[in-house]
């Protein structure tokens, strides 16, 4: 099981060789989006919450797919504070930007969210 989980973030890694990545400015300006507040008077254009609905997925999918394997979001944590983590580690490395978003999703979700250490049998 962690192997295949393994082979799967090395080939979500992986993607960052194409040209087309969708890197951390992307991943920023979606979660900015999603971030602001909808206004009640006249939905936000149409744009907007495809970035809104691709940012907060992305993240998402990133969790779905590795977490307990190489981060370990506990149980109470929200999707908003889970936002707040990703968006303020892209804001506050703006030189890493241009890189894959996964690899820096991946990032902040280790910083904020580590695995306990195992004891190795000692």
């Amino acid at each position: 099981m962690k192997a295949i989980a393994l082979a799967l973030a090395a080939a979500l890694v992986s993607l960052g060789a194409h040209a087309d990545t969708y890197s951390g400015n992307k991943l920023l300006k979606a979660l900015h989006d999603f971030k602001q507040p909808t206004p009640a008077a006249a939905p936000p254009p149409a744009d907007v919450v495809f970035d809104q609905a691709l940012g907060y997925g992305y993240v998402k999918g990133v969790i779905d797919s590795l977490n307990k394997i190489l981060f370990c979001i506990p149980g109470p944590v929200t999707g908003g504070q889970i936002v707040d983590v990703v968006y303020n580690h892209l804001q506050a490395n703006p030189k890493k930007r241009h890189q894959p978003a996964v690899d820096l999703t991946i990032e902040a979700l280790q910083d904020a969210f580590p695995c306990p250490a195992k004891d190795g049998g000692k």
